[in-house]
């Protein structure tokens, strides 16, 4: 049996986020780093948070794994909040994260979420933390998201 390809599962779902939110996103990237003062926001970042393997005496091997997605976004008109940006861009990396009706499901998939093509049961949100920007307009979401899946 092979090993899992971890790597390829992060780089899946960087790819799947980037198609589905493509026009709404100028800047994708799976490099964490701080786009506070970045001229191409809208961005969103990718970056794995945790790879928790486990085994129980006659199964396969299951993986958890953990991303968090990063969006930043500026608002510059001092009247408005970045707010509503955020929550649009929380809604459509929901929807990005759904399965289609053409997409194959793993072993253990699940309905709702996406399997990345058959590499993961399925991913799903686990918690969403949001900053608004109070003084500055800079506003920031993270989602947490978790991944399962079988060697």
């Amino acid at each position: 049996m092979a090993a899992l390809d971890i790597d390829a599962i992060y780089q899946a779902l960087f790819d799947r986020l980037q198609t589905e939110l493509a026009g709404d996103i100028k800047l994708f990237t799976r490099r964490a780093e701080h786009f506070e003062s970045s001229l191409s926001q809208p961005a969103l970042l990718l970056v794995a948070s945790a790879v928790t393997p486990s085994q129980e005496k006659g199964l396969p091997p299951l993986w958890r794994l953990g991303a968090k997605v990063l969006v930043y976004v500026k608002q510059t008109d001092g009247a408005i909040s970045p707010e509503s940006a955020l929550l649009v861009l929380l809604g459509k990396i929901e929807a990005a994260l759904q399965r289609k009706s053409n997409e194959a499901g793993g072993p253990d998939a699940d309905e709702w979420g996406t399997s990345l093509g058959g590499l993961v049961s399925s991913v799903s949100m686990t918690g969403v933390e949001m900053d608004t920007g109070l003084d500055s307009g800079q506003g920031a979401l993270v989602v947490d998201l978790a991944m399962a899946t079988h060697t």
